[in-house]
């Protein structure tokens, strides 16, 4: 016989509402990039076991190996930001999140620079100057602000 707990459901219910609540409270920036981070990884495991062949080469050609491999590891720190409690440390998270995307920088880098001599533009664009762009976003002032209010928030 089942136990039937009426509090679970609206439980769950007010944990999505106030997780719903701190993303919009979240400056545009943070939330501009957490959105950018889904659409790019979903994408990106999509066209991986999608595509085949020839296309999937080409594709490989303009945007690299993997579109996603510097915000994959970043879904996870731009939500635990967003989503704070008492024990979170913005200044850690943002620099996991810098970390990880200056790792794929300097990677993507290395290997357009140095391993096949030279890419195209769209490749340059998108494995080191996309991530250029959000490693300034999450410095700017308001993601700052936001970062320094969550610490003095009890």
């Amino acid at each position: 016989m089942p136990i039937n707990k009426p509090g679970v459901k609206s439980n769950t219910l007010a944990n999505t509402k106030k997780w719903v609540r701190k993303f919009l409270s979240a400056p545009a920036e943070l939330k501009a990039y957490a959105i950018f981070i889904v659409i790019v990884t979903i994408a990106s495991i999509m066209i991986t076991f999608v595509i085949k062949g020839e296309i999937l080469t080409s594709y490989r050609k303009y945007f690299g190996a993997t579109a996603a491999n510097g915000y994959l590891y970043s879904l996870y720190f731009i939500f635990a930001l967003i989503n704070f409690n008492k024990r979170t440390r913005p200044l850690a998270l943002r620099f996991a999140m810098v970390g990880m995307l200056m790792f794929a920088i300097l990677f993507n880098s290395w290997m357009l620079f140095f391993v096949r001599n030279g890419a195209g533009n769209i490749e340059l664009i998108w494995t080191v100057l996309v991530p250029v762009f959000w490693v300034l976003v999450l410095f700017s002032p308001r993601v700052n602000r936001f970062c320094e209010n969550i610490v003095t928030v009890k």
